[in-house]
């Protein structure tokens, strides 16, 4: 039984952070899917410490990347979308009872105390962001809103204390 609890300690422990950027994992993180030429899928899923405006950051943040990677100097939106999904959690409950004998003359009374503890319901919302991105080799040729690439990237790390991941 220990054993048990030292482990949902430690899942808890490990959880209880928003989820950094990073490729997608157990806790969450960003995924991209080429579409075309010079289109790409970007999704980013937060956990249930993640806000939603951090994973939208996140996903523009892996655009920008992107965009660099390759050479392009811009990126564009083509197509937006954030969700959030919802989910619910009730903790475990646990009982214990602690009891006192008291003698009266040759006759022994008890008496006894039961405590519960846990039975907690936990709501958890894990937002998740999906962006289609242009990348934008010249700004001249291109007639929508762009992003600068190496700014987004800038701010964005910088906003999020967000090392490099060269």
């Amino acid at each position: 039984m220990l054993r048990f609890s030292l482990v949902i300690a430690g899942l808890l422990f490990l959880s209880a952070c928003a989820t950094a950027y990073q490729e997608k994992g157990f806790s969450g993180g960003y995924t991209e899917l080429p579409l075309g030429n010079n289109l790409y899928k970007v999704s980013f899923d937060g956990n249930g410490y993640t806000r939603p405006q951090r994973a939208a950051d996140f996903a523009l943040l892996r655009a920008a990347e992107l965009a660099l990677e390759n050479g392009a100097t811009h990126f564009g939106l083509v197509d937006s979308a954030a969700s959030v999904s919802t989910g619910v959690v009730t903790m475990p409950t646990s009982s214990y009872t602690t009891g006192t004998v008291t003698n009266y003359g040759g006759y022994s009374s008890l008496s006894a105390n039961t405590t519960t503890t846990g039975g907690q319901t936990i709501n958890i919302t894990k937002p998740s962001t999906e962006k289609i991105v242009l990348l934008i080799y010249d700004i001249t040729e291109y007639d929508g809103p762009a992003f600068a690439a190496q700014t987004v990237y800038e701010a964005i790390r910088a906003k999020y204390n967000v090392e490099p991941t060269d």
